[in-house]
């Protein structure tokens, strides 16, 4: 796996990456948690504070029900591995937001299973708000990513801070396509002083340039390790107000994502995919499941923190954003052509091309996303005129 640095300056003086004492404590405590900080929130919340936690007496502790191995990891991460952590998120330009603290993200905070502690570098994360997590495949289609990118571009020219994982494939795209017109956040499973993959270390450069964060709930010098992907995903949806799933085959994380998603109490949307693509499988499954279906960006107009930037977007601009008739593909061009014509059926359509159904189908669900046809009732189709 090819993991790189992010650039740094050397002999660049960062602020302290800790203000305070409670601060280190709540990091304490995260650094014996292992990703599941359950255990340790709730010995925190017993002894009334992270730091009266690490101050409490062993008896004291084990009054709490922390075990001897427990008490003894808590005090080897207060008085030496916090320090030293403290010290390189110094050096690395990494900042520290303990759990209750101003650049805490509010939306994370009310998940059941919070971070103790967010690592992050770039803007504030309790400003990067509101936000949508957009997640899918890594390996995904053309048309999969096509469409993460406008999501990505029309969502944060709305003013919504767009979420994603920076991996390959549908994160990515997102990433890409939020740079266009806005913020994006990525969400990391290793530690700030490296990029996983390490394609993606430029990208994450234009991230944090463009006035967005890269965020994580580890410190840095862990790796991007398979086991830590799955918490780092219930970040990517705690932080935002709902999430999209673009491409997903039936064993993709992003259908893990989507549970968290439900989990933490937020709205779930699944793009539609051609029926006979495996890395639809998963998304189309989770619409069969309730899934909203996600078309176009007035479709988040249903949750009522967006509600507002999404109505504020569509009266002032048109809702295909930066969408011309050379940004389709000739297939597209020519299924346009037939519906401006009088073909308004998926038949009238395919015997107007002479293209199979099943790719007109496709086409059809692309050109809708794109914003430059509208579905009607029985099955019929028709063209939107420029900011329709």
């Amino acid at each position: 796996m090819a993991c790189m640095g992010l650039n740094t300056t050397i002999g660049r003086r960062y602020p302290a990456p800790v203000d305070d004492e409670e601060t280190r404590a709540w990091l304490a405590l995260a650094l014996c948690s292992s990703g599941r900080p359950d255990a340790w929130f709730t010995l925190a919340r017993a002894c009334g504070g992270a730091l009266a936690a690490v101050r409490s007496g062993d008896e004291a502790l084990a009054g709490h029900g922390a075990s001897p191995e427990a008490v003894a990891a808590l005090r080897e991460a207060w008085d030496r591995r916090s320090i030293r952590v403290v010290e390189r998120c110094r050096r690395l330009g990494i900042r520290v937001a303990a759990l209750g603290s101003p650049a805490y993200p509010a939306c994370l905070a009310s998940i059941s299973d919070p971070p103790l502690v967010l690592f992050w570098r770039g803007a504030d994360p309790s400003c990067c708000a509101p936000a949508l997590a957009v997640v899918g495949a890594r390996r995904c289609t053309e048309y999969g990513e096509r469409t993460a990118a406008r999501i990505g571009k029309e969502a944060a020219a709305a003013g919504i801070v767009v979420v994603s994982g920076l991996a390959r494939g549908i994160d990515a795209a997102a990433h890409r396509g939020a740079l266009e017109s806005g913020r994006t956040a990525a969400v990391l499973a290793g530690g700030l002083d490296r990029v996983y993959p390490g394609e993606h270390t430029s990208l994450a450069d234009r991230i944090l340039r463009s006035g967005g964060c890269l965020v994580s709930e580890q410190p840095p010098g862990v790796g991007p390790r398979p086991w830590l992907f799955p918490f780092r995903n219930r970040i990517i949806t705690g932080l935002c107000l709902a999430t999209v799933v673009v491409e997903a085959s039936v064993r993709s994380g992003s259908l893990a994502s989507a549970r968290h998603a439900l989990d933490q109490g937020r709205d779930v949307f699944a793009v539609p995919g051609p029926i006979d693509s495996p890395c639809s499988e998963g998304s189309n499954r989770l619409l069969a499941q309730g899934a909203a279906p996600f078309c176009r960006t007035t479709d988040l107009a249903a949750v009522d923190a967006l509600s507002k930037l999404v109505e504020e977007k569509r009266r002032n601009g048109p809702a295909n954003i930066g969408l011309r008739p050379v940004d389709i593909g000739p297939e597209e061009a020519v299924v346009l052509a037939a519906i401006e014509a009088g073909s308004v059926t998926c038949d009238d359509i395919s015997a107007a091309t002479a293209l199979d159904g099943t790719r007109v189908l496709t086409l059809l669900t692309a050109l809708e996303l794109d914003g430059l046809i509208r579905r009607e009732t029985h099955g019929r189709f028709r063209s939107c005129p420029p900011g329709d």
